[in-house]
């Protein structure tokens, strides 16, 4: 029996990954992680793997669905988002009809908000839906061990991520879910399950064999519990498993222990979710309850242990004046930002964290986009931080303006 792993066509660039879609707002795309480990169960329970990254390709409906019939699956697992609902509606609505016979199973943020609806509206031909595929077939545990990810199938030369200077990476997860609940994520729902470390030494030792020379660690929150991510790392230097890495984390867990630990086994780049310039909307949707002062003197312990700091921030959950955001950027020891525009979701309600639904209205979204390139320029122009990009990640900007990959 043949499975397809199939990371579908867009009309953007989407990532729709970990219950999370949303665009990308360059060139960059990393391995989507449900694909890469539903690949492991599936060849543990016998099937031979094939692999479509239709987005990473660049392949329109036509060109994929041939590629399909090429390929000749006997069953197809997918993934589809909020973000990307009206184009993933049309693609698989045309692959259903091409191929009646070929049972599609589907995961999403969406479906963990409305699946009964979104099936009944959009995908009624369903076989299934993957609701977690960290342990698709079973019952989730924690302190859990999976068979190893097919990191050699789920692999093109294209993947590339800032912060990494290499397109040799490998994505990777040691744990599920996360144990923090902020009131504008999904994740938190899903729990937080811990791996065996020593399941994911196995698989470090897997990559590194592949040739990888970098990690990107896809968990919610890298150091979610400081004392366990302490313990990884003193594995992976008992092992020599150093690569060059790039984690989430919180800076209200960070610590000296904890940075030096990091720092030891190659970890080069931090990127933390601070969200919003105002400290009441950071207390209300349960992110983050550090002041502003605290925000930066964290971030410079974070600098004095040689890693770079990156801030991921939504627009449309507080005011967003521009003059207000600039004030707050100015003040922080950063050497990369994130805007991301908030994606409404049925069972959350930004109004609960703003206490003002108007913000969410869907024709706030152009100024948003706006706001988020004007917030962009004048961080990375502010001070020279754009030359600073440019030495830092040259290969990076070589390649989302559109450098052929063979020739970085």
């Amino acid at each position: 029996m043949k499975a397809l792993l199939l990371n579908p066509p867009g009309d953007k660039i989407y990532l729709r990954d970990y219950y999370c879609s949303k665009t990308t707002k360059s060139r960059y795309y990393y391995h989507p992680v449900d694909l890469l480990y539903l690949s492991g169960w599936l060849e543990h329970k016998g099937y031979s793997i094939e692999f479509l990254d239709a987005q990473i390709r660049m392949l329109g409906f036509d060109d994929t669905i041939n590629k399909i019939s090429n390929i000749s699956p006997d069953l197809i697992y997918s993934m589809i988002g909020q973000a990307s609902l009206d184009n993933d509606s049309r693609f698989f609505g045309i692959l259903n009809r091409r191929f009646p016979k070929i049972p599609i199973y589907l995961s999403g943020d969406i479906f963990m908000t409305q699946p009964d609806e979104v099936i009944k509206e959009y995908f009624p031909y369903l076989k299934g839906i993957v609701k977690n595929f960290m342990f698709p077939f079973n019952n989730i545990k924690d302190n859990f061990s999976i068979p190893l990810p097919r990191h050699d199938i789920i692999h093109d030369k294209r993947y590339f991520y800032p912060f990494l200077s290499t397109n040799k990476f490998a994505t990777v997860l040691t744990d599920y879910g996360c144990p923090f609940n902020c009131s504008f994520c999904l994740i938190g729902k899903q729990g937080y399950f811990k791996r065996n470390i020593q399941d994911v030494i196995r698989e470090l030792k897997y990559i590194e064999r592949l040739g990888k020379q970098a990690v990107y660690f896809s968990d919610q929150n890298f150091t979610a519990l400081p004392e366990r991510t302490i313990e990884l790392c003193r594995r992976m230097k008992e092992e020599s498993l150093i690569f060059e890495g790039v984690a989430f984390a919180r800076l209200d867990q960070i610590s000296e222990v904890l940075l030096d630990s990091l720092r030891r086994v190659g970890i080069k780049t931090l990127i933390f979710g601070i969200e919003s310039f105002n400290q009441k909307i950071r207390y209300k949707t349960k992110k983050l309850r550090l002041t502003d002062q605290e925000i930066i003197n964290r971030l410079k312990m974070v600098k004095k242990y040689g890693i770079r700091t990156a801030g991921t921030f939504i627009l449309g959950i507080s005011d967003d004046s521009y003059e207000n955001w600039k004030r707050f950027l100015i003040k922080l020891p950063l050497d990369y930002i994130s805007f991301n525009i908030f994606v409404n979701r049925n069972d959350l309600k930004p109004g609960d964290q703003s206490g003002d639904k108007e913000l969410f209205d869907d024709k706030r979204s152009f100024e948003l986009i706006r706001m988020q390139k004007k917030l962009n320029n004048f961080f990375y122009f502010y001070h020279g931080k754009i030359f600073f990009v440019i030495k830092n990640n040259f290969r990076f900007i070589l390649q989302a303006i559109g450098c052929p990959a063979h020739i970085l």
